[in-house]
């Protein structure tokens, strides 16, 4: 039997981490945080909206121009 909640705890966190990778989350981040909540990190993760796409960010602060001192 403890073998079977070892593998469903591994399980939930694995997926925690994958749904958070699809929503644009740190997949180690939160398959950290799967290993040590799991079921709530499950759940948070499950209503938590689509985070912004890493290249939407890089793009932006590359086309800010930079402030002139003169």
């Amino acid at each position: 039997m403890f073998e079977v909640s070892i593998i469903v705890w591994l399980v939930l966190a694995i997926v925690t981490a994958f749904l958070a990778a699809r929503k644009n989350r740190s997949f180690i981040g939160w398959l950290i945080i799967g290993l040590v909540i799991p079921l709530i990190g499950f759940i948070l993760i499950l209503v938590m909206p689509e985070g912004k796409p890493l290249e939407e960010e890089e793009t932006k602060k590359a086309a800010k121009p930079a402030a002139s001192s003169a």
